[in-house]
């Protein structure tokens, strides 16, 4: 009742320029063909879940290794090797030194 009314009209009052986006993107996206659109679902899942790297507890991304590849999760407190993703608990360094996945002459 009231209550869904009320929660639309307030969408609406916060953004109108994304309600507006989202209307046409909706507009553009109806327009394709079949096929456009499975290609770019393809396209969005590469995006969103092949390339970025992400943390294997939380499953929040970042973007790459800042020279030490004993990464720390800026979402929780998972530390984690970023050559092989492994959840190391509370210290990745210990592990970083025997990754199998390390590259050869690579410090850490």
């Amino acid at each position: 009742g009231r209550a869904r009314v009320f929660a639309a009209e307030t969408r609406e009052e916060v953004n109108p320029e994304a309600q507006t986006r989202l209307a046409a993107e909706l507009h553009r996206l109806a327009s394709f063909e079949a096929e456009q659109r499975k290609v770019l679902a393809a396209r969005k899942h590469i995006e969103d879940e092949i390339l970025p790297c992400k943390c294997p507890r939380c499953l929040s991304p970042y973007l790459d290794a800042p020279g030490c590849t004993a990464m720390q999760c800026g979402n929780c407190p998972c530390n984690f090797c970023a050559w092989c993703g492994a959840d190391c608990g509370g210290d990745a360094l210990p592990h970083i030194s025997f990754c199998v996945y390390k590259t050869a002459g690579a410090d850490g």
